[in-house]
């Protein structure tokens, strides 16, 4: 069985402002977020054990189905690897 990561635990400072109150995986493009088109595909081609890396904003990130590993020093470690299991 394949499985993905999403390693979506930055500040996204450099898409400031539009990441002020929310992550950078969940601007939108149209009508749905970044890492809602990236879950959508990885489901599409039968990757269904998605796992996703939090940091900023992690509060914000609920999508259905998926594991969370939170990376809690997000802000000091710029390895998104550094994380533990929820």
């Amino acid at each position: 069985m394949t499985n993905a990561i999403i390693l979506a635990a930055g500040l996204g400072s450099r898409l400031s402002p539009l990441t002020k109150d929310k992550p950078k995986s969940l601007i939108e493009f149209g009508k749905k977020t970044l890492l809602e088109r990236i879950v959508e595909i990885f489901r599409k081609y039968g990757i269904d054990d998605i796992s996703i890396v939090t940091g900023y904003k992690k509060e914000k990130i609920n999508l259905p189905n998926i594991t969370y590993f939170e990376n809690k020093n997000y802000r000091e470690v710029v390895e998104n690897l550094y994380s533990r299991k929820l």
